[in-house]
């Protein structure tokens, strides 16, 4: 009887858990996705949003001004360059934080995550044409593609948006501090 009654609760949650991944894989609306806990988990996931979702919201807040500024046909070329040279790292943060979310090599799959991949290459050709498009001053050039950079970001940010990136701070928000030794640090395990 109490292999029965085990049983009986192993189908029920079995058939939960199958509703809740439809669910996820059917719908972008979904404010919070779990990542399943495992150690390379824990380390790759909150050390990726540390480490690549500054760099990706520094690149965004940096790009809008100078797409203005392009789109003013009011370029300062020396601050333009800086920015090509600067943020030539920013598609491999999106790519590598795409990879983190997978568990950082466990083959773990989702919809958003292809779709955040698909974004970040997205990117990466718009920013190799502005870099293009810089170097020879073109300003219809350099235009196009910020514009195609920055409706990169934004659609790399709403694909992630089933783990937080949709928040004002892309998902940076507050990042565990793992120290030992010191009271109320750490993650808690």
């Amino acid at each position: 009887e109490r292999i029965m009654k085990e049983r009986k609760e192993y189908e029920e949650r079995r058939k939960q858990i199958e509703v809740k991944e439809k669910e996820l894989i059917a719908g972008k609306e979904v404010k919070e996705a779990e990542m399943g806990s495992n150690l390379r988990g824990d380390y790759y996931y909150p050390t990726a949003r540390k480490r690549y979702l500054p760099r990706v919201k520094r690149a965004y807040d940096e790009l809008v001004p100078i797409r203005a500024e392009l789109a003013a046909n009011s370029a300062d070329w020396d601050k333009i360059n800086v920015y090509a040279k600067g943020h030539g790292d920013v598609s491999s943060a999106l790519k590598l934080y795409v990879s983190a979310l997978g568990g950082g090599g466990l083959s773990i799959s989702s919809t958003f995550m292809g779709d955040m991949k698909t974004h970040a290459e997205e990117f990466d050709n718009a920013y190799k044409e502005f870099v293009e498009g810089v170097k020879g001053k073109k300003v219809p050039k350099a235009l196009s593609a910020a514009e195609g950079m920055e409706s990169a970001l934004l659609a790399w940010r709403e694909a992630g948006k089933p783990v937080g990136l949709t928040n004002d701070d892309w998902g940076v928000g507050e990042i565990p501090d793992c120290k030992r030794g010191v009271p109320g640090a750490g993650t808690g395990k």
